[in-house]
Parts: C-alpha cells; sequence; structure tokens
C-alpha cells in the first residue's frame, strides 16, 4: 500500500500497514516552500514599483509644500504618469502572483513496503512526484546522512549523492544491495503525474540498512517555468513504521507487505 506523507500519520491500522515515525523529526519538517524567486518576473517589477511609489510621494509633499528652493524644488516625474507607472505594475505584481499560484508544481512523497529491481530483497522505498499543476526541473538535490559505524561511532555527512554513497560504504551497506538512491541529474524534468504512484523511485532501503542508519533527510529543489525555486524535504527515518524495524529477516518483511 502505499502511503501519502504530506501529513504526519497516526497509529498503525490493524494490518500494520499505516506507519508511525520512530525520528524526532515528522513530515511537517519538510513542507514545501518558495526559496527563491525569478529576478526577472518578481525583483525588477518590485523596484519599479518602489521607485514610481516614491516618486509620487515625492510630488504630492512638492505640491503641498508649494517650495521654490531648496531639495523639494527638484521635480522628478509628475504626479499623473508616476501613479499610472506605479499602478500598472502593481497589477503586474498582483497578476504574476495569481499566475505563479496557477502553474506551481506540487512535490509529492510517498513510501511503502514493496520488492525493487533495484535491490535483491524486499524494502522500504520512497517515491517522488510532481502532481502538479506546473511542470519542474531539478536544480539540486541534497542529502543528509548519520550512520552507525563498524567500530560503535557514528559517521556523518551532508552533501550530494557521491557522498552520501561513500559514506554508507564505509558503514559497510553496498549499493544495489543493501539500498539503491536513484540518479537525479539538474535540470531532470518532473513531468506532471496524476498520483504519486507514477513518480520516480528516488530511493530503497533494506531493513538492514534502515538499522544501520541513524537519520538520513532528503532535500530537493525545482525551478517552475517563472523560474521560481521550490524546496521540499523529507525525513526518511521519519517515515518508517517501527514495526518494520523490528522485523529480522527479508523473508519476515515479503511476508508483511504481501499479507
Amino acid at each position: 500500500m502505499s502511503l501519502g506523507l504530506d501529513r504526519w500519520l497516526g497509529p498503525p491500522s490493524p494490518d500494520g500497514n499505516v506507519p508511525t515515525g520512530q525520528s524526532e523529526q515528522t513530515i511537517e519538517d519538510g513542507r514545501q516552500r518558495v526559496v527563491k524567486r525569478s529576478w526577472k518576473y518578481n525583483l525588477l517589477p518590485g523596484i519599479v514599483l518602489f521607485i514610481s511609489s516614491c516618486d509620487v510621494i515625492w510630488e504630492v509633499l512638492r505640491a503641498n509644500l508649494a517650495a521654490t528652493s531648496g531639495p523639494f524644488s527638484v521635480q522628478l516625474i509628475p504626479v499623473a504618469p508616476a501613479a499610472n507607472i506605479a499602478g500598472a505594475f502593481a497589477g503586474l505584481l498582483f497578476a504574476r502572483s495569481q499566475y505563479a499560484r496557477s502553474v506551481r508544481p506540487s512535490l509529492t512523497w510517498s513510501a511503502r513496503l514493496t520488492t525493487s529491481p533495484s535491490i535483491p530483497a524486499s524494502g522500504w522505498a520512497v517515491h517522488l512526484a510532481n502532481v502538479g499543476p506546473g511542470l519542474a526541473n531539478v536544480s539540486e538535490v541534497s542529502y543528509t546522512l548519520e550512520a552507525k559505524a563498524p567500530n560503535d561511532g557514528s559517521l556523518r555527512c551532508a552533501g550530494s549523492r557521491k557522498d552520501v554513497t561513500q559514506l554508507l560504504e564505509r558503514a559497510g551497506l553496498l549499493f544495489g544491495v543493501d539500498y539503491h538512491l536513484q540518479l537525479v541529474t539538474r535540470d531532470a524534468p518532473l513531468p506532471v503525474a496524476k498520483s504519486a504512484a507514477e513518480g520516480i523511485e528516488f530511493a530503497v532501503f533494506s531493513i538492514r540498512s534502515l538499522k544501520i542508519i541513524e537519520r538520513l533527510d532528503f532535500r530537493v529543489r525545482v525551478v517552475d517555468i517563472l523560474g521560481d525555486e521550490h524546496e521540499k524535504s523529507l525525513p526518511l527515518m521519519a517515515t518508517v513504521p517501527k514495526h518494520v524495524l523490528l522485523v529480522h529477516s527479508e523473508s519476515n518483511l515479503a511476508g508483511t507487505t504481501s499479507a
């Protein structure tokens, strides 16, 4: 069963399919947010609006003071043209904000117990989908990882997919056997999907790897058609049910999945 993870889910159902988190982080920690606006379509009109508004105020003060000398004797743009410019750019920014909402991509994480062609055994698979309404292109993918070291210490890193795979190898986990991280390059398209099931398999981890990983956060940034950047993260271990970590063999996990 696929689990939508845009909100924190409650206790498991009798069939054990609904997860409860075992991490201090919750799904709410990864709400989608806008991290950067396009300067061409947002900053420049805002600057023009600010300057024209300041000019209107200046001209109104000049008219009220009737100054013939001093700083208020300097005339910039007359009130009427400046007010028209301010009104036009205010309307432009309002229309832009409304249009941005109508083409805003909506990134969705989902996770489930499943068999995957990426690793030999069943595992906990995480999928990423853009359920629209707007298109998006990936601008950055980063990870934060904490894992148990073979000598009872702790391994930590924050960086790229390559950094994470190297650290997991030091922790004794093999890529393609214990886990798989999908390679998502810069500018990779995320087309609009009808459901989370149509997204990409972003990562999959065996039970063994989940017992070694203490924390793994995914962070994805995408650019929409207006040039705005959106970010959404997922604390992986907050999505894993407690009963999954109590499974001691891959055969038991497969039985749980098929039930």
